[in-house]
C-alpha cells in the first residue's frame, strides 16, 4: 500500500492552497479516526475534514485567528497584510 504522507508532507504550508482549504495537516494513517473518509481511488488515504477556526478573512478567504491584528489593515489577516503591505509570500507549488 502506498503512503501519501512523505507526498503531502513535500508540499509544506502550501498543501492548503492546493486542497482550497484554510488549513491542512498530515498525519500517520494509523492514527485516523474510525468514521474517517477513505479513499477507493487513493489507497492509503484517509481524510478527516473539520471547521476551521478563527474569522473570515474578506481578502483570501481563509479562516484564521489573526484577522484584524494589524490596526493599518484591521479587516484583513497577518498573511494578506504581508501580501499587499510587504514582500509577500513566496510559494513554490500552489
Amino acid at each position: 500500500m502506498p503512503t501519501w504522507r512523505p507526498r503531502l508532507n513535500a508540499l509544506g504550508d502550501e498543501l492548503r492552497f492546493v486542497l482550497l482549504t484554510s488549513g491542512a495537516n498530515v498525519a500517520d494513517y494509523a492514527q485516523a479516526p474510525a468514521d474517517a473518509w477513505q479513499s477507493d481511488l487513493l489507497k492509503g488515504l484517509k481524510v478527516v475534514l473539520s471547521k476551521a477556526e478563527g474569522e473570515k478573512c474578506p481578502r483570501c478567504w481563509h479562516y484564521t485567528s489573526d484577522v484584524g491584528k494589524v490596526a493599518e489593515h484591521a479587516e484583513i489577516c497577518g498573511r494578506c497584510v504581508s501580501n499587499v503591505a510587504g514582500n509577500g509570500e513566496q510559494r513554490k507549488f500552489a
